[in-house]
């Protein structure tokens, strides 16, 4: 299973990154960045993602370096809110062999806890970038 080192802005897209779920996703950080990675704010975090079941992400965020208010506030017991769509930057589609267009799909999720990580498993949209701006969903988050 390939994983991908990536930096996340949490927040909806739909909502100019406030609000809950993923507002942006960045993959351009070298393993140097990521080992040395300390938040901005409490909705700058570090992740890797991944794809091993058909149709899911699978995001894990290591817990060493959030700030705790990021934990309380996006990692609940009730789950891990996506508001509204994000989709995945083409690089990371075409590393997880991921149509392009694939994009985050709004719920709520559970939250697996580990001793030093969060993972949740998102469901992935295939949607052509046409049809998803007129749904009126935001498809560069």
């Amino acid at each position: 299973m390939k994983e991908i080192k990536v930096t996340i802005v949490l927040g909806s897209p739909a909502s100019n990154c406030a609000k809950y779920g993923v507002c942006s996703i960045d993959e351009s950080i070298s393993d140097q960045e990521w080992d040395r990675f300390m938040p901005q704010h409490h909705r700058h975090v570090k992740a890797t993602i991944s794809s091993e079941n058909f149709g899911k992400v699978h995001l894990c965020f290591p817990t060493t370096v959030m700030l705790s208010v990021t934990a309380v506030m996006f990692f609940s017991k009730k789950g891990f809110l996506v508001e509204s769509s994000c989709a995945l930057p083409e690089g990371i589609c075409k590393q997880l062999n991921l149509e392009n267009g694939s994009h985050l799909t709004p719920g709520v999720y559970s939250v697996m806890e580990t001793p030093n990580a969060y993972s949740v498993e998102i469901p992935v949209g295939i949607i052509s970038k046409e049809t998803f701006s007129d749904a009126g969903a935001h498809f560069n988050c």
